[in-house]
Formats: structure tokens, C-alpha cells, sequence
């Protein structure tokens, strides 16, 4: 995303903050980005009518990073392709130039449409084959000599990339990172023998005086006025310049050197308090005293979410205590369904709304919450906090993960809400979760989680056209592991999942330990095989089976799994 065209736009709508992202990325890009940014919203303030965005700065903020373009993101569309790099994830460059010529297999020749610098790197890219990357071994324009890239499959008419540019960075360099931002301050020195020494330090309508000892007359050495000067404007890495010094000295003075370091040290220490002092925020004293935790004795259970309707009768073959139904993959009919069967056999219902909610849909999901009135369902799992205020008064609550229940605090504040469970995060370690204790807290132990939930559709995005909504995709990433993506045409978004389950099923110890009663198992994609084989593991965390002493254990059943953060936490 890149907005110095419509920054005016966005300026004039009132937003005053504007956050910059560079993660992982290098001083140089940060630099550039920050420099163009402040730059412009200086422009802009200073000349409205005149605002206007210089090409070069583009083409600087493209070789610095791009993804095959900029796009004005969600500022300028609803969602769509443009928005999107279909090519490539990391730095794509600028083309300046193709292969014009194969010399032989190590050598090449290039046509270019703009000079390149001894070190600067460039690369040969084709979706035939893998890029080829080399660095620039002399200045070349127009068209080059012979050059060795080494062994390689270029064809004619495959494009050059520079990728970094030695001549930018230098420019940054010279420009923006060793530029010394600095304060510039005006100082007034006056010592008369008997008299304290004054230091006052001037920056814009600001004086800070700062007093010293009293002056002596010198018995040997004399500190003339140049000596004073010489140390006053010792300001070394200190964010100030002194342009100018004012005098009223007496003659045959004596003044220690390390006295008037002293001074101007705490002149400017109080100049840069004054400046910090308005971005600090008072924070006062903050008591908070947790309520005891009571563990009560209760009864393990277990939960399943279901996203198909054949899922089902695989499912109610074992002794759960509630479901859980994605509202959108379900009719109205089949919800009642289930709700009439359930009933039946004891077994809660719950209905999970989706995790986004957007406006054009949110008149949808409210109809369909007065259908859900109208059944004798357990509650409704909700994954939003704006939908909290529209169910609190209708339904019996369950918080997803997705709502980042942390601490105690949380908890006690979900709890008196009237949340009746709270499924606390996936984020938390065994240790973290044992802290927060109570019988009402829920834990995945077994289930694929989203990675992304996203308005950009991968099947319209890649082929310009809706599929049916069972049509599953998935994107591999440079391990080739797979990440199914499922559509929500219903309130059309997708919902990218982790490549590898959760596993817990057999943690049933640790699990105790930390005071979870509530085991949620999640089915995605799951054939029935593999559904009875979770479920039948997972009737140990009821009873007391020790499913860890089967001839196949379930770590070994399943396949690939990960603990999530569970036994390691976030590193």
C-alpha cells in the first residue's frame, strides 16, 4: 500500500496519526519512507494548492521495495486483484532493460533503458525459469558488453531487474541517515568575580537558566572568552546547534573547564526535558485485586464443531455434551434438525456466528439470529466484539479465541457480562492457562485454525469468476506445505487455515492441571475414518482411559500435528 497521492485526501478526513509499516526491513527503506511521508504532509500543510507528488519519489519508493506495484488499498476500493501480488511475495525491482543477446551458457548481453552503477544488484526474471541474480561488476548504459551470470537458462527478451541501487542508497545516506537533526538554540554566558556564573540556553520563546558557583579571580590561568566559547559549543551528539553566544565576562577570571561542561550539559538537559515532557503520559497508581479463584468439581466435556452435515452421524456415535454450528455452512432446515435431534439425546447446541461481520451483511446475520430465537439452542458463539450488544439479552454466550481472553482480569470482566464460557487463546502457554483457572474456560485440543480471514477472494481473484461454495483451494508456501483456503460466500470472505492441527487430545494431564474442564474439537476437513479415530482419543479426556498406552498412539494416528504455543508459549 502506498498513499502520497490521496495523502491530501486523508489529511482533509480528519486522521491525524499515520503508521508506517516496514517490518524486517533494512535502515535504508525506512528512511526513504519516513523522509517522503514527512515531506509531503509538510507540503501539504504549508501549500495545499500546490500539492503534488514528485515521479522521481515514486520511482525511488519502487526500487526501495515494491511487490510488482503500489495500490491505494481499501482507500480506494472495496477489494479486488490490483490490490493483490500474484507474482511474487518479496522485492520485484524495476525493469530496466532485457536480454538482448545469449552469448553462450555463462554470458549474456542486455539492451538498457537506464544506467547501471558498478554494485548495483540486478536480476534476470522469467516465469520459464528460476531468476538469476548477479551484481554489477562496472557502470553500464545503453547496450552492455559481455557479462557472466554462470551457468543459466535466459532467453532472449527476458527482462532485467535492478533490485538495489547504489546511487539511492548513497543519496539516503548522504541525506536522511547522516544528517544530524539538531535544535538550534541561542546562549547567554555572563560571570563577574563574586558573582555566581549564569548559563541561559534560548530555543523559540523557551529560557533555561542554569547557575553555577561563584566566579573567582584568577591567581595563574585566566579563562578568556574564546576558552569559554570553545566549551559551550562542545554539543557533540547533543540535538542541539548553538548559533550564537552572548558575553558579559569580567577580565582575569577563573572558571574550571569541568564547571562549565557541567552547565551546558544541564542547560540542555532541561531544554529536552521541556520538549519530551507534553509526550509523557501520567499514568497513576493502578490496584487491582483478583478475586480468589474456586475451581468447582465438575465434569469433563466434550465440544465439537461441525462445518457439514455429513460430519454429523459420525459425531453423535460418541458420548459428547454440545456442538457447535458454523451458522453459514448450515440451512435454516438443517440447523432445526440438528437442534430437534440433539435434544433428543441431551446434547447442547450451540450456533458460531462468523468471525467478520461486515455492514452489507450484518442486516443478514440479524435475521438469521431471530430464526435462532425461535429454537431451544444452548447459546451462540460469538468471534467479534460488536455483536456482544445485538445477542447479550437473547442468548447464552461463548467466546471464541479469536476474542484474546489473556488474564484473569479478562475473564472477570467477560464473567460479569454473563458470558457463560470463554475459550481462552491459543496464543497462551500450559502455564499461562493455569493461572487463569475457573471452570468455565475452553481449550482446542484438536483443530486446524485460521491463519487469515480476508474480503479477498482467492478463487475470484485468480480466475475473475465465483465457484460454487464447496470449491476448496489451497497455496503452498516454500516448505510446500499446503494451506487450505475455504470461502464464506454467504458473507463473502475466506478463511485461510493453519497447514498442520492443533493437537492436545493427549495432554489430558496438563490440561487437568490447569483447570480445564471443556475440550473443543474442531472438523474441517476430516474423512469419517479420521473423525472416528480423533473422537474415540478424545473420549479419554471423559474417562479414564489412558489412550497413551494404545498400540497406536494418537500423535501417531494423526500424522502431522503442531502443540501450537501450548508447550513452548510464543517466542
Amino acid at each position: 500500500i502506498q498513499t502520497l497521492e490521496i495523502l491530501p485526501a486523508l489529511m482533509k478526513s480528519g486522521i491525524h496519526t499515520f503508521k508506517i509499516e516496514g517490518r524486517m526491513k533494512n535502515p535504508n527503506y525506512v528512511a526513504l519512507m519516513t523522509a517522503l511521508y514527512r515531506k509531503y504532509m509538510d507540503a501539504y500543510l504549508e501549500q495545499p494548492e500546490a500539492y503534488k507528488v514528485d515521479p522521481q519519489d515514486l520511482l525511488d519508493m519502487h526500487q526501495i521495495y515494491n511487490r510488482g506495484g503500489f495500490s491505494a488499498g481499501y482507500y480506494a476500493m472495496d477489494r479486488g486483484s490490483s490490490m493483490m501480488s500474484h507474482d511474487r511475495p518479496n522485492h520485484s525491482g524495476l525493469p530496466i532493460g532485457y536480454v538482448s543477446k545469449i552469448v553462450d551458457y555463462k554470458n549474456i548481453q542486455m539492451t538498457l533503458s537506464q544506467p547501471v552503477r558498478q554494485g548495483d544488484a540486478l536480476e534476470i526474471g522469467s516465469r520459464n525459469h528460476d531468476p538469476i541474480s548477479f551484481t554489477a561488476k562496472e557502470n553500464m548504459s545503453g547496450i552492455s558488453n559481455a557479462i557472466y551470470v554462470g551457468k543459466h537458462e535466459s532467453k532472449v527478451g527476458d527482462v532485467v531487474h535492478k533490485m538495489t541501487d547504489v546511487a539511492l542508497a548513497e543519496k539516503i545516506d548522504q541525506t536522511i541517515l547522516q544528517k544530524a537533526l539538531k535544535l538550534s538554540v541561542q546562549m547567554a554566558f555572563k560571570a563577574r568575580v563574586g558573582e555566581a556564573m549564569v548559563l541561559e540556553l534560548k530555543y523559540q520563546d523557551n529560557r533555561f537558566l542554569v547557575l553555577g558557583s561563584t566566579v573567582e579571580s584568577a591567581k595563574t590561568s585566566v579563562m578568556t572568552q574564546e576558552k569559554v566559547e570553545t566549551q559551550l559549543r562542545k554539543t557533540g551528539n547533543d540535538p542541539v546547534l548553538v548559533t550564537q553566544i552572548d558575553f558579559d565576562l569580567d577580565e582575569n577570571i577563573f572558571i574550571s573547564i569541568k564547571e562549565l561542561n557541567d552547565l551546558r550539559r544541564e542547560a540542555i538537559e532541561k531544554l529536552v526535558s521541556s520538549r519530551v515532557a507534553p509526550w509523557k503520559r501520567q499514568v497513576g497508581a493502578v490496584k487491582y485485586n483478583p478475586p480468589k479463584i474456586v475451581n468447582p468439581l465438575v465434569n469433563n466435556r466434550i465440544q465439537v464443531l461441525l462445518r457439514r452435515m455429513d460430519q454429523l452421524e459420525v459425531v453423535l456415535n460418541y458420548d459428547i455434551d454440545a456442538l457447535y454450528l458454523e451458522l453459514s455452512n448450515f440451512t435454516r432446515d438443517e440447523i432445526k434438525s440438528i437442534v430437534t435431534r440433539c435434544l433428543s439425546l441431551n446434547i447442547g447446541v450451540y450456533v458460531a456466528l462468523p468471525r467478520i461481520i461486515r455492514d452489507p451483511y450484518r442486516g443478514k446475520v440479524h435475521d438469521e439470529l431471530e430464526f435462532l430465537k425461535t429454537l431451544p439452542i444452548s447459546g451462540i458463539m460469538i468471534r467479534t466484539l460488536d455483536i456482544f450488544e445485538r445477542v447479550k439479552k437473547d442468548f447464552n454466550i461463548v467466546l471464541d479465541y479469536t476474542l484474546n481472553v489473556f488474564n484473569k482480569k479478562a475473564i472477570e470482566f467477560w464473567t460479569l457480562q454473563g458470558v457463560k464460557a470463554i475459550s481462552v487463546s491459543p496464543e497462551l502457554h500450559q502455564q499461562e492457562i493455569a493461572q487463569l483457572g475457573g471452570a468455565i474456560n475452553e481449550v482446542v485440543v484438536y483443530g486446524y485454525l485460521p491463519l487469515m480471514v480476508t474480503t479477498q477472494c482467492l478463487h475470484k481473484n485468480t480466475d475473475n469468476r465465483c465457484h460454487q461454495p464447496d470449491a476448496i483451494m489451497s497455496l503452498k508456501d516454500r516448505k510446500n506445505m499446503s494451506f487450505q483456503v475455504y470461502k464464506d460466500c454467504s458473507m463473502c470472505f475466506n478463511t485461510i487455515y493453519n497447514a498442520l492441527p492443533v493437537l492436545l487430545i493427549d495432554k489430558k494431564s496438563e490440561l487437568t492441571k490447569s483447570s480445564i474442564h471443556r475440550f473443543r474439537i474442531e472438523l474441517l476437513h476430516e474423512n469419517v475414518q479420521q473423525i472416528h479415530t480423533i473422537l474415540s482419543y478424545a473420549m479419554g479426556l471423559k474417562n479414564k482411559v489412558d489412550h497413551s498406552k494404545e498400540e497406536m498412539p494418537i500423535t501417531q494416528a494423526i500424522g502431522d500435528f503442531t502443540r501450537g504455543h501450548f508447550a513452548k508459549g510464543i517466542k
